[in-house]
């Protein structure tokens, strides 16, 4: 299963996948406790169309390195406005175009998951990483079913997301034979929109993967439950949940 992110999904996913600016500052906040000093540049790895970018780069002082294989993704990530001057690069985490030693962090945000083969990706990780040097992985791995706030209105995107994402014990034993060790595992909690009816206009876009692979049928089944909640008021807002913060060294 396969989603071409340099097709009609670079277009939409800056308004189907915003954040507020406070749920971003949490995220660069919680960063910023695990990032060892140095002079070398941070990986964006999976960077996309560069949500946390130019934040971590601002956020935290440090030079960022965007990795992102879709060449659509890419040219909205450079697009975007900023005071923090980035690099963007083509690029696979199973077989990473940098040197050894090339970074003092990776900020992999939602991306494992589109890695086709996490042993090498960690294998490679290892590599460009420094002594010392932190991957912080994001992300929901865990109690898909019961956490992800489309699993109601949408079913069979569960299945597609049980299907494809590692658990979080398949991430910990891949990172692990790549010579990675876990120091931490954090829940944190961010705002995903505002009110009820911003979240319907932001799932209505589809662009989170899963929904993209659903049949026309089936999103738009989906959709219209994710609608009714929305009218009777059942669905309130804030809109927020929790994901995964796992850090290695």
């Amino acid at each position: 299963m396969h989603v071409d992110y340099s097709g009609p999904m670079a277009g939409v996913y800056d308004r189907g996948r915003r954040l507020p600016e406070a749920s971003i500052r949490t995220w660069v906040e919680s960063v910023a406790g695990y990032l060892p000093a140095g002079p070398q540049p941070v990986l964006d790895l999976g960077a996309g169309t560069g949500r946390f970018l130019r934040p971590l780069a601002e956020g935290l002082g440090a030079a960022m390195v965007g990795l992102e294989p879709a060449a659509g993704m890419r040219g909205h990530a450079a697009a975007k406005p900023g005071r923090a001057e980035v690099a963007l690069v083509a690029g696979r985490a199973e077989a990473l175009p940098f040197a050894r030693g090339s970074f003092r962090a990776v900020w992999a945000s939602q991306v494992i998951h589109h890695v086709f083969d996490l042993g090498a990706g960690a294998r490679e990780l290892r590599r460009v990483l420094v002594d010392g040097g932190r991957l912080l992985v994001r992300g929901l791995y865990e109690d898909v079913p019961t956490r992800w706030l489309l699993a109601p209105y949408f079913p069979e995107a569960v299945t597609i997301c049980l299907a494809r994402f590692p658990t979080i014990g398949a991430i910990r034993e891949a990172l692990t034979s790549g010579g990675f060790v876990e120091i931490a595992h954090q829940r944190i909690e961010q705002v995903v929109a505002e009110t009820p009816g911003d979240f319907y206009q932001r799932t209505a876009l589809r662009a989170d993967s899963a929904l993209a692979l659903l049949s026309d049928s089936e999103f738009q089944a989906g959709l219209t439950r994710l609608r009714r909640e929305v009218d009777v008021g059942t669905l309130s807002g804030p809109v927020t949940e929790s994901l995964d913060l796992l850090v290695f060294h």
